[in-house]
């Protein structure tokens, strides 16, 4: 007798030549389709003379495109039959089918699967039995099917039979629609497509002091693979009404680009109205070699002062200009090794309305070459060194076509060296230098300023870096910088403040507690010379002083966080007397964790003024949480309190506030905003409304996905439609 262990692998090992022999047999298995690769188990048992091999245990069969898995799996190779018992599940890479029991026919390429469930993101069907006629065709009894990924759904269409064809089309007869458990609507024939629309389209109502109510509808459709066509009509109230053409494209790596015509009928009761106003915008990005790449961009609007969102301009309404602006531009880029070589051309025109009625040239750039190098390590000289340098020739800018066209030539470069040194004892010291030039053509020759222009600067520095404990540090920091006399090298002595520019040193203390309690210490002092227009000014040592800030961040708990910034005036410049006095205060306390449900902050600013001025004090709130487990709210707040005198504040003014209330539809999202923004005794008010697919808002993360694993971002502003976080955890029934 054979050990049982040889004879399992003999008879794997005759399963597998079998499986081979038989070729066609297994050529497109009814729920794979594919070539059988791999037959495994826990015991496997193949009679060479009926051709009967059976898998018994974890029984799995793998192929290129799929695995199928089972208690247990019996093949006849000879009759080409399967049948598959106990839970059954296919692997596929578009799909994935579950059932109790299955039969198998090779040759047919068909199977029928008891009690089966399969799922093609974003559908899920399932049915008394699933037959399977090709590999992306079933035909299903006594099922249903939905997109809800919810168990049990929100809804689903019973039907007796059904026809799916994966990613193409569902057909079914005596349909029924079950909302939760309660059927609302039947049909005796239901068709619908399973394509992903490629198509976006969008209604935003909304609301506004400046326009009134207004409508935003948009459509967007992919004409190609590598192209996207957005087309947008906004109705306004007040202002107007027009449309945009938004059209991108995309070579990923290759070529990228996006054209923009915008174009509007103004009716906004202006001064000067403009009836018309319009505008096109076009981009483009091409890789020609592996290190050369080009950009080119275009430009052209009715009028300068000319947007398609009007809510930017004043509330008193839109500023006429009638001046048209136009803009070419193209660029050459080089990749080294090291470097980067740019070669840039511009024309920036002007419509002229009083002269010539035409379009004028109002500068030129031909060309500008930058180049810029990454930091560079020399054999002989261990210091980091970057260098840039530039020309351009460009035109002075002109507003009306009688003054001359004049170019005026212009170049300048730059060196910065610095280098880390680090001890054990002395901590991190970096010494730095840097010297720039500028020369510029003087195409006003005059006696006062005759040739050339040529300025300069140089500049050294240091800073230190100490670590004092564990959780402490210090950096202390020195920075020098001088100018030179125009067309020489000489210092500026003559200047009012000598020609030195900056001579600073300064300090920082900071200390950790923990990964998220941190306090520092900064201040510095001035170390330059009086200027000649004021040799008294540094008559007190206190003038010289930078105010002092404190910084500090403090985590009460794991959810309570406290923030404190004071900044302190060392010497009013005003009356030349030493003081002790908060210049700036602010703080805020959170609650929570802004990224999450809930969340909850006050924070204030004080900034002390003239002893004339109404002390005021500004406060900002921000509070956000789910009202149910499906309505979320998100409030901010921001307002001044003022005072007569001292801290004895009295009233307050609202300067913004904004209110966004959400509602989980779970595949849909329902979003409102409400905005105003007060400015003197005006207030500018705003109503949004959205609702959309969280597919369309969402792409990457839906943000109702309660999964702990994956941080959740918090909600942006109101630039756009945007999901709510996830709502809190239901506690069990």
């Amino acid at each position: 007798m054979m050990p049982s262990r040889v004879r399992f692998f003999l008879a794997h090992f005759f399963l597998l030549v079998s499986l081979g022999l038989a070729g066609s047999a297994f050529a497109g298995t009814a729920f794979g389709g594919v070539d059988v690769s791999t037959a495994t188990g826990d015991s496997i048992q193949f009679d060479s003379s009926s051709g009967m091999a059976t898998v018994k245990g974890h029984a799995a069969v793998a192929s290129s495109t799929g695995t199928l898995e089972a208690d247990q799996i019996t093949i006849n190779t000879k009759s080409k039959e399967g049948h598959a018992v106990g839970n059954v599940v296919l692997h596929q890479s578009s799909a994935t089918l579950t059932g109790t029991e299955g039969d198998y026919d090779w040759n047919t390429s068909t199977g029928v699967l008891k009690d089966g469930k399969g799922v093609s993101p974003p559908w899920r069907f399932s049915g008394r039995e699933v037959i399977q006629t090709s590999p992306d065709v079933f035909r299903l009894k006594d099922g249903s099917f939905t997109s809800c990924d919810m168990d049990p759904p929100h809804y689903k269409l019973r039907y007796s039979r059904s026809r799916f064809i994966k990613g193409d089309r569902i057909n079914s007869k005596d349909t029924r629609l079950v909302i939760d458990e309660t059927p609302v609507l039947f049909t005796p024939f239901y068709t619908r497509s399973l394509v992903p629309k490629k198509y976006e389209f969008r209604i935003e109502p909304g609301q506004s002091s400046r326009d009134g109510l207004r409508l935003l509808t948009t459509f967007g459709y992919p004409y190609t693979v590598h192209s996207y066509t957005r087309l947008s009509w906004d109705w306004r109230e007040n202002t107007g009404n027009g449309g945009t053409l938004d059209h991108r494209y995309n070579i990923p790596g290759v070529v990228d680009g996006t054209l923009v015509m915008d174009y509007f009928r103004d009716t906004n009761p202006d001064p000067q109205p403009q009836e018309k106003r319009y505008k096109v915008q076009w981009g483009h990005y091409q890789k020609l070699t592996p290190k050369l790449t080009t950009r080119a961009h275009f430009f052209f609007q009715s009028d300068s002062k000319y947007g398609s969102d009007f809510d930017q301009q004043n509330l008193q309404g839109l500023v006429q200009n009638n001046n048209r602006p136009m803009q070419s531009q193209g660029e050459f880029t080089y990749q080294f090794l090291k470097s980067t070589l740019l070669a840039q051309f511009e024309r920036d025109d002007l419509f002229d309305s009083s002269v010539s009625s035409h379009s004028f040239v109002s500068q030129l750039i031909a060309p500008k070459i930058v180049f810029n190098t990454i930091p560079l390590k020399f054999r002989f000289f261990p210091f980091y060194t970057n260098v840039s340098a530039n020309y351009i020739n460009q035109t002075q800018t002109r507003t009306s076509p009688q003054t001359a066209l004049v170019y005026q030539p212009s170049a300048n470069s730059s060196v910065q060296i610095s280098r880390d040194f680090r001890s054990s004892w002395l901590g991190t010291l970096t010494p730095r230098f840097s010297f720039d030039e500028t020369w510029q053509r003087n195409v006003q020759i005059s006696t006062m300023m005759p040739g050339d222009i040529y300025s300069g600067r140089y500049g050294t520095g240091v800073a230190l870096r100490r670590k004092m404990t564990r959780t402490s540090d210090v950096t202390l920091n020195y920075d020098y910088r001088v100018r030179f006399k125009n067309n020489r090298t000489d210092f500026d002595g003559v200047a009012d403040d000598h020609g030195v520019e900056s001579n600073v040193f300064a300090g920082t203390f900071l200390t950790r507690i923990g990964r998220n309690t941190r306090f520092q210490l900064s201040s510095g002092a001035d170390l330059r010379a009086a200027p000649k227009s004021d040799p008294l000014r540094y008559n007190s040592k206190n003038e010289r002083i930078t105010p002092p800030a404190l910084d500090m961040q403090w985590q009460a708990s794991r959810r309570v966080s406290v923030f404190f910034r004071e900044t302190y005036s060392v010497f009013d410049a005003t009356t030349k007397k030493i003081v002790r006095t908060p210049l700036n205060t602010s703080g805020e306390i959170q609650v929570g964790d802004v990224s999450k449900a809930t969340f909850f902050s006050q924070g204030f600013s004080f900034m002390k003024g003239a002893p004339t001025e109404l002390s005021a004090l500004t406060m900002s709130n921000r509070l956000k949480f789910f009202l149910t487990p499906h309505w979320y709210l998100d409030f901010n707040l921001t307002y001044r309190l003022l005072a007569d005198h001292g801290m004895q504040y009295r009233s307050w003014a609202p300067t913004s506030k904004s209110l966004t209330v959400a509602r989980d539809l779970h595949c849909w999202l329902l979003r409102m905003q409400f905005s105003g923004i007060t400015s003197g005794s005006t207030t500018k008010t705003e109503a949004m409304f959205y609702i959309d697919l969280k597919t369309n808002v969402m792409s990457s993360n839906n943000v109702f996905n309660q999964n702990k694993d994956q941080p959740l971002l918090p909600t942006p502003g109101p630039a756009g439609p945007q999901a709510p976080p996830a709502p809190p955890p239901q506690a069990a029934p």
